[in-house]
C-alpha cells in the first residue's frame, strides 16, 4: 500500500509534466502558425488563395462568397466570388437578361482574371463602355471563367448556369494552352490522377469521343471551417498536399510511367481505353523537355499528343456550336494571343465560328500585345482587359444583329 502511494504520485507528475510539455509545444506551434500568417500576409512573395468545393457534372470551381487573393511580383488582388462561385458580379436576373442584349463570356484564367478589381475586367468594362457609345444595344454581360480549364472543361458552365439566361452572344476567350488543356493527358499530368478533375472527353474502343462527367475531388473539411481567412492554410496545402503543376526537376519519362501504371490499375475510372491513353504515355516518355508540356506539344506536330490535343479541342467547338445553334445564340472566339495563324483560326472558319484576334485589334491602336500583359505574368493587365471590350465593342458594332431576336430552331430527331 506504501508502494502504491509513490507510484501513484510518480504518476500524477509525469502526467503533469507531460500536460505543461504539450501546452508549451501547443502554444508555441501557434505562435509560429501566427507569426508565418502575419509573414505571409505582409510579405512580397507570391501567395494565392482560392477556396474550392466540388459541383457535381461541374467539377472543381471556385467556392462562392469567399475572398480570392492573388499577389505576385507585378500586382496584387483581393476580389470576392459571387453566389456562382464566378469571380464576377452577380449575374442579371432572367427577366433582365432577355430585355438585353446578353452577353455570356467562358474561358479560363483569362477570364477568371485574378489579376485584376472585378469592375476592370473586359466583361464589365465592355458593358460600361456599350452604355455609354451604343446604348440601344443595352448589353449586359456575365463572366465564367476557371482557371486551368479548357473548352471541353467550360462545356457545364454554359450548360449549368450561362444557357438559363439564353444569351444572345457567346464568346470563347481561347488561349493556346487550351489545346492540351482540352486533352486528358494534361489534367492527368497537372493533377496526377486519371479522373476528371472537371467535364472531359475520352475514346470509346472503336476511337469514338464522348464526353465523361467529373469525379469527386477530395476536399478537407478543414477548408470549410478556415475558409479564406488562413493565408498559411492554402500556402501550406499548394506547397505539400496538391502541388497545382509538375516540380521542375521531374523528368516528364518517370513521371509518364507511373501515370501508365496507374492507367492500367484504374480501368475501372479510365473505362476500355487503357491502352490508348498508355501509347500516348509512352510517347510522352521519349520526351526530356526544356519548355512546358503545351509549347512541346504545339512545337512537335507530328506527335500523337498534338494531334490527340487538336482533336479534342475541335471536338470541343463542335459541342459549343451545336449547343448555342440549339439556343439560337451566336458563337464567336476572342482569339487571346498572337500569331492569328493558330490552328484556331482554321478550325472556327471550318465551323463558320466568327473569331476575333485581339492582336489585330491591338496593332491598329498602335500598341503592343506586351502592353496588354504583366511584365512578369502573361494574364491581362487593366490595358489588356481594356482592349479586349473594345475589341468585342467593336465587332458588335459592325454586326449588329447579334443582338437581333432569332427563333429557336425545333428539336432535330437526332
Amino acid at each position: 500500500m506504501a508502494q502504491a502511494q509513490p507510484d501513484a504520485m510518480q504518476a500524477r507528475r509525469l502526467l503533469r509534466v507531460l500536460g505543461w510539455n504539450a501546452l508549451v509545444l501547443g502554444a508555441g506551434v501557434l505562435l509560429v502558425a501566427a507569426a508565418a500568417e502575419a509573414w505571409l500576409r505582409v510579405g512580397s512573395f507570391p501567395v494565392t488563395v482560392q477556396p474550392r468545393v466540388f459541383v457535381p457534372n461541374v467539377g472543381s470551381m471556385y467556392r462562392p462568397h469567399t475572398w480570392s487573393y492573388l499577389r505576385k511580383d507585378d500586382f496584387e488582388q483581393r476580389s470576392r466570388t459571387n453566389s456562382l462561385g464566378f469571380l464576377d458580379r452577380e449575374p442579371p436576373t432572367a427577366e433582365r437578361a432577355a430585355r438585353s442584349c446578353h452577353i455570356a463570356m467562358i474561358g479560363d484564367s483569362f477570364v477568371a482574371a485574378r489579376q485584376v478589381p472585378i469592375a476592370a475586367k473586359f466583361h464589365v468594362r465592355l458593358q460600361e463602355l456599350a452604355a455609354r457609345a451604343t446604348p440601344a444595344l443595352d448589353i449586359t454581360t456575365a463572366a465564367y471563367g476557371v482557371g486551368g480549364t479548357g473548352q471541353i472543361n467550360q462545356l457545364p458552365f454554359y450548360e449549368e448556369y450561362a444557357r438559363h439566361l439564353a444569351p444572345k452572344l457567346v464568346v470563347l476567350v481561347f488561349v493556346a494552352n487550351d489545346y492540351i488543356d482540352n486533352s486528358r493527358i494534361k489534367h492527368m499530368l497537372r493533377f496526377r490522377t486519371v479522373e476528371c478533375r472537371w467535364a472531359c472527353a475520352t475514346r470509346d474502343e472503336d476511337g469514338t469521343l464522348r464526353l465523361l462527367s467529373p469525379s469527386s475531388v477530395r476536399t478537407f473539411a478543414i477548408d470549410d471551417a478556415v475558409g479564406s481567412n488562413s493565408y498559411l492554410w492554402y500556402w501550406l496545402r499548394r506547397r505539400y498536399y496538391h502541388r497545382s503543376v509538375l516540380p521542375a526537376r521531374t523528368p516528364y519519362p518517370l513521371f509518364a510511367a507511373a501515370v501508365d501504371e496507374a492507367v492500367h490499375a484504374r480501368q475501372s475510372v479510365v473505362g476500355n481505353v487503357g491502352d490508348y491513353y498508355a501509347g500516348l504515355y509512352s510517347e510522352l516518355a521519349a520526351y526530356v523537355p526544356p519548355l512546358g508540356l503545351t509549347k512541346m506539344v504545339l512545337r512537335d506536330p507530328e506527335s500523337a499528343i498534338y494531334r490527340e490535343g487538336m482533336a479534342l479541342t475541335a471536338f470541343a467547338l463542335d459541342e459549343f456550336k451545336r449547343r448555342a445553334t440549339r439556343d439560337a445564340a451566336q458563337l464567336v472566339i476572342l482569339r487571346a494571343e498572337a500569331p492569328e495563324g493558330a490552328p484556331i483560326t482554321e478550325m472556327a472558319a471550318e465551323r463558320e465560328i466568327p473569331i476575333i484576334h485581339l492582336a489585330d485589334y491591338v496593332r491598329r491602336q498602335g500598341g503592343r500585345m506586351q502592353d496588354a500583359q504583366w511584365p512578369k505574368d502573361r494574364h491581362w493587365n487593366r490595358q489588356g482587359h481594356q482592349w479586349v471590350a473594345e475589341a468585342l465593342l467593336e465587332y458588335l458594332s459592325h454586326d449588329r444583329h447579334v443582338c437581333e431576336e432569332r427563333q429557336v430552331p425545333p428539336p432535330s430527331d437526332g
